[in-house]
């Protein structure tokens, strides 16, 4: 309790926690990626020596295990706090131990490659032959026990022991780097003199002397990445130093929250080092980035109709043509057609009639794909027509600089809900799972809309950022990429929005039902439903494509009027039969509603029933904006103002997909519960 607050010091310490939890957040996304590139980065250069490659390796993989792992845990540690809730000794525990296990790793990971460097530049040409590959993961080896023993000092040892433990470790640290860099700066120094002192000729075709100037720039590369860990960790260590002297107070707590931020921004700057002192990794990790992009430009390379030439559709078509019949193939051939003369029952009639459906939806594929090359042969402006359409809505390139406000908001809002969807959406799958109390036909429609949430934030939010980043960046998008965005928003926000349909539909039922929900919604129709639903939405989403220009705006209309219409009607319902049952319920008398166990059966229906009406509630505030603006849009024609609300709207409607797991959450005990036995476990 010396270092961390107490529950009295909550309040004081409150905008501390909200900086600290701000910054934390971020590093941790950069700690993870930016060190998975530098591995990759790493691991695909060639030039850089065996044994400082292993040590790099293991360097950016510490970094990486901090974001992972370190880094939520002090975050969850900081949101604790705001609540005014205080950490019990476990939850501390384990913060102690993941901090000193990755953070130990990755400061001995620079000590480590420090003295690599030392015996590169003093040993010069008999490096090689001390310095061997496995001699390296050996020292590798004992860098992670080492951290693990420092780490487990937490849960056996005194604190005493673990205090000994860590000044020793750091002072050890910083001596031998500090020795090391002194005599690095005095071999270079005298190195440098015996260079000046050599004929210009000499030194010209000496490979020795290159050899060993290439060793000088990686070390002085190393000493950067050096000079970062004094500078994040060196306030870490002087005020626990300060603590231990003078006692703790309000103000150095908040100095060592600090400082244990400063330390893991430590984990996301040495890969910024790499990259900016290291030539190799540099070069690597260009190539890295000039082989995505090139793969981006691939994807669009079909359906560009300046780019593609007569001659390449034979085969492009050939090999479509292949893969869409080998796939009709295999379904066809899988399929009982008895069912058809009725020689067959039961279940395997619903399978081969989902089976015969996915057979006409490859053939309509199929036609539709040779219908859009027949467009692409006759109407060459198709492309241009469907740009006019999706202009509408989204800047041209004229308003960008207007609008350069809205992207740099909306872009900060959808980086942030990219992530809270797809965390709290795999949480609540995972609890929704392992609920046992909640009915399995709900369950299924539940899981299929976290899943379609999951969804929005992998593809299509990350896509619709990419957009507002090159909307800054003053660069226009062709038609081809607005296509890619439309068809992976209206994929995955239509499963969502169906979703919220289908399971406003399945309360209803239950409702009104009642007994006989169970014997009519079986969990095989439920499962029908589900993937009606995904090919509804995938079908819709690829007419985008291969359908007219006014395809979009009829295929939008229908599925908003639908979903808006089902779902109003469906909850004026159970409005009215939750009304009733209510007076029937007063009517009856105290002892009877008491040992009923068809009222309390009811009961948690109404329950299950409001807490998706919040969805459903949640649904309408996020969707509904966005819907008005395209109408109005479409009727009174687009102007800027509009195009900025547009923006807004698609951002409120991914919060939509953030929004759900929360009320989940909150209104579904089950689901809670569930929650908060993983977070135990945790």
């Amino acid at each position: 309790m010396d270092y961390i607050p107490r529950y009295t010091e909550l309040k004081d310490l409150r905008s501390t926690f909200i900086t600290n939890c701000i910054f934390s957040n971020f590093t941790t996304h950069t700690s993870i990626m930016l060190n998975i590139v530098t591995i990759y980065a790493i691991h695909k250069t060639s030039a850089m020596a065996k044994t400082l490659k292993t040590l790099l390796l293991s360097l950016a993989f510490s970094d990486v295990a901090v974001g992972l792992f370190s880094q939520p845990i002090y975050t969850f540690s900081l949101v604790k706090w705001l609540q005014l809730e205080n950490i019990n000794c476990n939850t501390y525990q384990v913060l102690n131990i993941s901090g000193y296990l990755f953070s130990t790793a990755s400061f001995l990971g620079v000590v480590a490659v420090s003295v690599d460097r030392f015996l590169a530049v003093h040993l010069h040409l008999r490096y090689q032959e001390l310095v061997t590959q496995k001699r390296v993961v050996v020292v590798v080896i004992g860098k992670w026990l080492c951290s693990a023993f420092v780490s487990s000092t937490v849960l056996w040892g005194l604190p005493s022991v673990w205090n000994i433990t860590e000044s020793v470790l750091a002072a050890f640290g910083f001596i031998v780097t500090f020795v090391v860099y002194t005599r690095i700066y005095l071999i270079i120094r005298r190195h440098k003199n015996q260079i000046h002192s050599m004929q210009v000729q000499e030194v010209a075709h000496s490979d020795e002397i290159k050899h060993f100037i290439v060793l000088i720039k990686s070390t002085v590369s190393i000493f950067y990445v050096y000079l970062l860990l004094l500078i994040c960790y060196l306030p870490f260590f002087i005020c626990k130093a300060v603590i231990r002297i003078y006692g703790s107070s309000i103000a150095l707590k908040q100095f060592f929250l600090y400082s244990m931020t400063l330390i893991f921004l430590n984990s996301s700057l040495n890969p910024v080092i790499y990259c900016w002192n290291m030539r190799h990794v540099r070069h690597a990790i260009v190539n890295i980035l000039r082989k995505i992009y090139s793969r981006y430009k691939s994807l669009f390379y079909l359906t560009d109709n300046r780019r593609l030439k007569f001659q390449d559709y034979p085969l492009r078509l050939r090999g479509d043509l292949k893969m869409s019949f080998k796939i009709l193939e295999i379904i066809c051939s899988s399929v009982d057609f008895s069912w058809l003369q009725g020689k067959t029952e039961g279940v395997s009639v619903v399978a081969n009639r989902i089976k015969l459906i996915l057979i006409a939806f490859v053939y309509f594929s199929v036609t539709a794909m040779l219908t859009r090359i027949l467009i692409k042969h006759k109407k060459a402006h198709f492309s241009e027509l469907f740009c006019n359409e999706s202009l509408d809505y989204f800047p041209t390139y004229t308003e960008l600089k207007d609008l350069r406000s809205t992207f740099i908001t909306n872009c900060i809002f959808n980086n942030f809900l990219t992530h809270t969807s797809i965390m709290l959406n795999i949480v609540t799958i995972y609890a929704i799972h392992k609920t046992s109390e909640i009915a399995k036909t709900l369950k299924t429609l539940l899981l299929s809309l976290a899943f379609s949430d999951v969804a929005v934030g992998f593809f299509s939010q990350p896509i619709y950022t990419f957009f507002l980043v090159k909307w800054l960046h003053l660069d226009h998008i062709n038609c081809n990429t607005y296509q890619v965005l439309k068809i992976a928003v209206f994929l995955f926000l239509a499963a969502s929005f169906l979703g919220v349909v289908a399971v406003g539909v399945d309360r209803f039922l239950a409702v009104h039902l009642h007994l006989r929900y169970q014997e009519l919604v079986t969990r095989k129709r439920v499962v029908v439903v589900l993937i009606g639903k995904w090919l509804c939405c995938a079908f819709f989403s690829l007419m985008l494509l291969w359908g007219p220009p006014s395809a979009p705006g009829l295929i939008d209309s229908v599925v908003t009027a639908f979903g808006f219409i089902v779902t109003f009607v469906v909850y004026i319902r159970i409005y009215f039969t939750v009304r009733r049952h209510k007076n029937q319920i007063h009517s009856m008398q105290v002892q009877e509603v008491a040992h009923s166990d068809e009222i309390k059966n009811f009961i948690v229906l109404l329950k299950s029933t409001v807490g998706i009406f919040y969805v459903y509630l949640v649904f309408l505030i996020c969707y509904l904006p966005s819907f008005i603006c395209m109408a109005v849009i479409r009727i009174h024609g687009s102007s800027t103002a509009l195009k900025q609300f547009f923006l807004y709207s698609l951002t409120l409607m991914y919060l939509n997909s953030s929004l759900n797991p929360v009320i989940y959450c909150w209104k579904m005990r089950h689901v809670r519960h569930a929650i908060m036995d993983i977070l135990r476990k945790m």
